[in-house]
């Protein structure tokens, strides 16, 4: 079992392990880019882990697997043939680009707002 409890630095919680006392990681909430509500990160040490072999799993990199998603893309999950299926990284870069598009806005505005008061 694990709990958590707030790191030193304040921005972020530690999950700590409830037989050992030992340090697993940290959660990361509120982190609303990319990640589907509860919009949380969790970021666990490796060597927290134990990394069982299953029968019938398969790497990450199975050309299968791959060949797949591929098609899955190519086709869309639900649309017409084509469709292009967002990956939650370009999410992120998408939302990032949003945001620049709307802080330039709001600077643009405020300077127009200045030279309007200035012309005055």
């Amino acid at each position: 079992a694990v709990r958590e409890r707030p790191d030193a630095d304040g921005d972020r919680m530690e999950l700590i392990c409830n037989s050992c006392n030992g340090h697993l990681g940290h959660i990361f909430r509120g982190e609303k880019w990319g990640f589907p509500p509860p919009h949380e990160r969790h970021c666990v040490n490796s060597r927290s882990l134990v990394f069982e072999k299953k029968e019938g799993g398969r790497r990450l990199d199975d050309p299968e697997r791959l060949a797949e998603e591929a098609a899955a893309v190519e086709q869309g999950e639900e649309g017409e043939e084509g469709d292009y299926v967002e990956s939650g990284y370009d999410k992120w870069l998408r939302h990032k680009a949003e945001e620049e598009q709307r802080a330039e806005a709001e600077a643009e505005a405020a300077r127009r707002a200045a030279a309007a008061a200035a012309a005055h």
